[in-house]
């Protein structure tokens, strides 16, 4: 129930951070989701594939079905992108995330969460995970324009949160 709405908290909580106490981190974390919300919608218009409860009508998930469609699931779409940024801000540089197998397990569980309840079949959760996955690779490879001053790009967003990890 608590990631429906906001599961940006699960992730701050398995990081034991707080949006003033990693305010750069924080800053990617909702860049993330808006970022993976575009992606989504987009995503959802284009296959329009009805939900579990459209096919069985006496299934009642716990909560308002969203009126968009089913596939990709969007939860599982921002929480594998968030898991890939915090992975990509809390990796030190020579070495992995010591939070990464727990990152992309919460990611995971945020999806798993959306079948049990009602939301998705398991294939939208796969796509949403995979579109995620895609997002972020495609938001690193973005160009860096560092000219001066510094403008804003994901790489320079990202370079702050990861100066709150170090």
């Amino acid at each position: 129930m608590n990631q429906h709405q906001n599961q940006q908290l699960c992730f701050m909580q398995l990081l034991t951070m707080t949006a003033s106490s990693h305010r750069a981190t924080f800053f990617v974390m909702k860049l993330a989701a808006r970022v993976g919300e575009v992606v989504m919608m987009r995503l959802k218009r284009q296959f329009n594939i009805p939900r579990p409860s459209q096919y069985y009508p006496t299934l009642y998930p716990p909560l308002p079905v969203p009126g968009h469609s089913s596939y990709p699931a969007g939860h599982a779409l921002i929480a594998h992108l968030t898991a890939r940024v915090l992975i990509e801000v809390t990796t030190p540089n020579a070495g992995t995330s010591p939070y990464e197998k727990s990152l992309l397990k919460l990611a995971h569980e945020i999806g798993l969460n959306r079948i049990i309840a009602g939301f998705h079949f398991r294939s939208d959760i796969k796509a949403g995970a995979r579109a995620g996955d895609l997002t972020h690779e495609f938001l690193t490879k973005m160009p860096n324009p560092n000219p001066t001053p510094p403008i804003f790009s994901y790489a320079t967003a990202v370079a702050a949160a990861q100066a709150e990890w170090n």
